[in-house]
């Protein structure tokens, strides 16, 4: 750019010579007299317009000089703002080692502190626990969060009910429509339906160890999710030394 504006500069400077050498002649040829004193002249004309031409490329050098800086600067800020937001993220990702109880030695005791522990993280208002022993296909519930009804969860096996159905799929399984009266939240507040049903399978290579059921008022977010699939792979690892 700069290179362009000196050169630019420096075509018009010619240019200004030629013609002023030009006209210089056109006097020498049409007028008598001294012709020391137009070679005086010429001399200060062209002295003239060398600063004129110094100073104006002077000025444009320096006014890009101040454009790249300051195109810069706004670079900068913009990559640290991008590098700032990037930290915030990260700082409010799931940790999901802190979730994981560490000192439970029995199967019950561990699923109800890891529910417990998932409540604040994943926005849970009520959650069930489920597991399986390693001859057989019926889970059974060890384990309860927020849950006040005087029955106790039902057993299911693979592909029955919707628990069961999610088991089959090996995937997480988010329901918005929630079909009525399958599960009500009572709190201080009264009672009320949660508008979002999530299932978790626990899968230990390839294999379904257990279920974790959860009702939430909100939409299951993709950072829930993915923090979802690795908690999965964690707990079921868990639960088959726990079994041992």
């Amino acid at each position: 750019m700069k290179k362009h504006i000196k050169l630019t500069y420096f075509a018009l400077y010619f240019l200004f010579l030629i013609t002023v050498f030009l006209l210089f002649a056109a006097v020498i040829n049409t007028t008598a007299g001294n012709t020391s004193s137009y070679v005086e002249i010429f001399i200060l004309i062209l002295i003239g317009t060398a600063l004129f031409a110094l100073a104006m490329s002077n000025y444009a050098t320096s006014t890009v000089l101040e454009r790249s800086i300051t195109a810069a600067e706004s670079n900068t800020q913009k990559n640290s703002s991008i590098i700032e937001e990037k930290k915030d993220n990260n700082a409010s990702a799931i940790n999901i080692p802190d979730i994981i109880p560490s000192s439970a030695t029995d199967i019950e005791h561990f699923g109800e502190q890891l529910l417990k522990n998932m409540a604040n993280e994943f926005n849970i208002v009520q959650a069930l626990f489920y597991s399986k022993g390693a001859t057989s296909d019926i889970f059974h519930c060890y384990a309860q969060y927020a849950y006040f009804s005087e029955t106790k969860p039902a057993e299911f096996t693979t592909g029955e009910t919707l628990p069961g159905q999610a088991v089959k799929n090996k995937n997480i399984v988010s329901i918005n429509n929630i079909p009525d009266n399958y599960m009500t939240i009572a709190s201080g507040l009264g009672q009320g339906a949660p508008k979002s049903l999530v299932f978790v399978p626990l899968i230990h290579n390839s294999d379904i160890v257990g279920l974790i059921e959860y009702a939430t008022f909100g939409k299951l977010s993709d950072e829930n999710r993915n923090a979802l699939e690795e908690l999965s792979a964690h707990v079921a690892g868990i639960i088959i030394n726990l079994n041992k």
